[in-house]
């Protein structure tokens, strides 16, 4: 709530600043976990020892086995459309990028980006094999200690950083920053998109209505993720469910654009057709894995080295289901957005054969890109987009270097949209969309 209250009050700069500092808490909590961990197994060949041995090292596990969670192409498919979408066409990274004054700053700040998750990533790893190597032979949700494996590292903190006066405090902030951070950037975003698309053309108001009038929509958000977060508690994994409904949504807006830049022939008519077919199929099957789970694959874990006072809970009666149809259901949930992705873009690429393709005069050629573009203007039925004839274009800042083309895509001025819920009070601070 906190953060939620900062990211309407303080607007772009808040976050920003916030975010920074949010980063070096994940990186400083991950590390203690990490050192501490290795101190108690010894020798940092054990733990790759422990995870070889069952076997969670396969790099490039080539089975095209669509139900195995981790295979080279699963991982490469699902995580690489996730990512595509997330830093190309993401509303909260859009925002970024306009925030910046010239391309180059925008490509820099993608590249110190770049080296920033990656080092959370490898750190995050790390302390998964660690708690394997740790807790493989006393399984603490076997022996009731944790009701899910999410609760896992948070245990290992409890039960051995503990008693150590700060250190639990500092974990939970670490833990809690990631998702804090997306969320602030994510009020703005919807909140900009609320009013552009939504209500800008339904009433007029002032510069200053319109700065809170948007702060209240964020406001309206944040309440919202208030209350998902509660009912996400009851969730078995929140990783796999997170990744489901954003890979179904992230894989077909990722094809739709795609579309957009590459084939300009595509209506827009099309398009949606397509996104809402590859959406429903992505979000069917999603919704299938959780109704019908197929049976789990056998246990890697033990109890062997506990102590002799723990309990075990006697698992509750479930029905798994398999064959026929089922069988899509259980598919991996890495897989959900190459499903998305594929569905869409097949079915776009075959409704405009089949129904005719968009006349090429109707489509502005600064939103294709530049290796198509010399496709697509030999196609064109006309020579000048009619348009785009009454509009002045912006100058965009290069830092002295002219885009081939003449078309900017960032730059100090933007499109002329203007983020009204990252605006400060004073109305100083701007960020253009």
């Amino acid at each position: 709530m906190a953060r939620h209250l900062r990211s309407v009050r303080g607007g772009i700069k808040a976050v920003v600043w916030t975010d920074v500092l949010q980063v070096l808490l994940m990186i400083f909590g991950l590390l203690i976990v990490l050192i501490k961990g290795f101190t108690m197994i010894g020798e940092p060949s054990e733990v790759f020892e422990a995870v070889n041995k069952e076997g969670l090292l396969e790099f490039f596990d080539m089975s095209l086995n669509f139900q195995k969670t981790f295979t080279f192409w699963s991982v490469v498919g699902g995580n690489g459309i996730t990512w595509i979408s997330g830093f190309g066409i993401n509303q909260v990274m859009v925002q970024r990028y306009c925030g910046l004054a010239t391309i180059r700053k925008a490509r820099t700040a993608l590249y110190i980006n770049m080296l920033g998750v990656s080092l959370i990533l490898t750190i995050s790893s790390l302390c998964g094999l660690l708690l394997f190597a740790l807790y493989h032979r006393c399984d603490p949700l076997k022996a009731s200690m944790i009701t899910k494996y999410d609760q896992l590292m948070p245990h290992f903190v409890m039960e051995t950083l503990g008693h150590l006066p700060g250190i639990t405090g500092l974990f939970v902030s670490a833990v809690y920053s990631g998702s804090l951070s997306t969320l602030s950037s994510g009020y703005n975003a919807l909140a900009a998109i609320v009013w552009e698309d939504f209500i800008k053309h339904m009433v007029k108001l002032s510069p200053t209505g319109v700065m809170w009038a948007t702060k209240a929509i964020a406001a309206g958000f944040g309440l919202i993720a208030v209350v998902l977060a509660f009912l996400s508690g009851s969730l078995p994994s929140v990783l796999s469910a997170v990744f489901v409904t954003t890979g179904s949504i992230k894989g077909a807006t990722a094809a739709v654009f795609i579309l957009g830049v590459l084939l300009p022939w595509c209506g827009s008519k099309i398009a949606m057709s397509s996104l809402f077919t590859g959406l429903g199929l992505a979000l069917w099957v999603a919704v299938g894995r959780l109704l019908y789970p197929a049976k789990p694959a056998g246990a890697r874990t033990t109890l062997e080295e506990c102590a002799l006072n723990y309990t075990t809970k006697v698992p509750a009666t479930r029905s798994y289901y398999s064959g026929g149809i089922y069988e899509l259901y259980n598919v991996s949930y890495l897989w959900i957005p190459v499903i998305s992705f594929l569905v869409t873009l097949v079915v776009a690429v075959s409704l405009t054969v089949a129904f005719g393709f968009k006349k090429s005069a109707d489509v502005d050629p600064s939103l294709i890109l530049p290796y198509m573009r010399k496709i697509y203007l030999k196609t064109r039925t006309h020579k000048k987009q009619e348009s785009a004839k009454d509009e002045e274009p912006v100058p965009m800042k290069t830092e002295g270097k002219s885009d081939p083309a003449g078309l900017s895509v960032i730059g100090g001025s933007g499109n002329g949209y203007v983020n009204h819920a990252m605006t400060s009070d004073n109305g100083v601070e701007r960020t253009d969309m």
